[in-house]
């Protein structure tokens, strides 16, 4: 399959995938020390909604604008507008980063191989999708509807309470500083913004014009020219300490291999670090061989998140694997997905999995 960042921007598995990237850097920023991001498929950076292939593919209005729940605009909310971001991209050289949100209700103990599955039967459907309760035609069919549009707020509130996912559209806001959602921040956007002074985000992409626009959106990170499955060069980290975020375009016939190879080649010069590997779930039985692979020896955790069939072709199903997930993430993680699910899934079949990968 072909997955160009761009192409994808603010669709669910982004959404999921930054979740997730919040949750990784902000465990990391837990300690004093600093850490090093490493992208290793950074792309542009920042991606304009309004823009071209992206307005035309209109991914992002089943992702992000449905997390924000205002379709192509979001309203200030009580906790204050984020700042505006210094002309480098990151909050201001040496300040600190948006500070972590804390509470959200209690979270149940992690279960080992807990799987979620909530199909139509099963899930209130979100407001605007077709059909009611009452029946299309149907007395009530009205009262159904608004029924509808009040349990769609409630599951937008309720990812919102969660720590994680609040901290995300945060980041989101401090994006588009005018109101309005236009811009989605990619990956390395995302890290400048929560790196504090010590931090260092590095940043590879091999494609020109979207490396010159990866250096307009985030000058502050350390870029360069190169494949990204040729970043193993760049570990280990000065910092001893951070994380490898592996995102490709799946673009080529052996990608998992290539993927694979990778990680291989860059646990063996840094054993330690914290890998977060984004993949499609187009072809299951491939992505069982690259977990099976890639995870054998070390502490690996599997993450996977399908929004239900939509429409025919389009992705709807991925994973992130991450190995040596940092303390806290495995419970951290399953209570945003759990919060997410209800707001993105789009047909049955939705539902997630953390499960823990045995060590080969």
């Amino acid at each position: 399959m072909h997955y160009r960042h761009a192409y994808h921007a603010g669709n669910f598995a982004d959404v999921f995938k930054h979740v997730l990237l919040v949750a990784l850097l902000r465990a990391l920023g837990g300690k004093d020390k600093p850490w090093c991001c490493l992208d290793t498929h950074a792309g542009a950076g920042r991606y304009r909604l309004d823009d071209g292939e992206i307005e035309r593919n209109g991914e992002w209005r089943e992702g992000i604008a449905r997390l924000l729940g205002e379709g192509s605009c979001f309203a200030t909310t009580g906790r204050g507008d984020p700042e505006r971001p210094a002309r480098d991209g990151r909050a201001g050289v040496g300040s600190k980063p948006p500070a972590p949100r804390q509470g959200g209700q209690a979270r149940e103990p992690y279960e080992a191989r807990r799987f979620a599955t909530i199909g139509r039967a099963d899930m209130p459907r979100l407001a605007g999708e077709a059909g009611s309760a009452a029946g299309p035609g149907r007395a009530g069919a009205g009262a159904g509807s608004q029924h509808r549009a009040m349990e769609s707020r409630d599951e937008l509130d309720m990812a919102a309470r969660d720590p994680l996912i609040g901290d995300y559209l945060d980041l989101v806001r401090a994006a588009n500083p005018d109101g309005g959602l236009r811009n989605y921040p990619g990956s390395p956007w995302l890290a400048v913004r929560l790196a504090r002074a010590d931090d260092r985000v590095v940043a590879c992409e091999t494609v020109p014009e979207v490396a010159a626009a990866l250096a307009a959106a985030v000058p502050a990170a350390e870029r360069h020219r190169r494949d990204g499955y040729e970043a193993h060069a760049l570990l280990p980290p000065k910092e001893r300490r951070g994380l490898v975020l592996v995102d490709p375009p799946f673009e080529r016939a052996d990608e998992f291999e290539a993927l694979a190879a990778f990680v291989n080649r860059a646990r063996a010069r840094f054993a330690g670090g914290v890998y977060a590997i984004w993949y499609p779930l187009k072809n299951r039985h491939a992505a069982a061989r690259f977990v099976r692979r890639t995870a054998a020896g070390g502490r690996a955790l599997e993450l996977r998140l399908d929004v239900g069939a939509g429409a025919p072709g389009r992705l709807h199903a991925c994973a992130v694997l991450v190995i040596n997930p940092p303390f806290g993430f495995t419970e951290q993680a399953e209570a945003a997905l759990r919060a997410l699910l209800p707001v993105l899934r789009r047909g049955a079949g939705a539902g997630f999995a953390v499960r823990p990968v045995a060590a080969a």
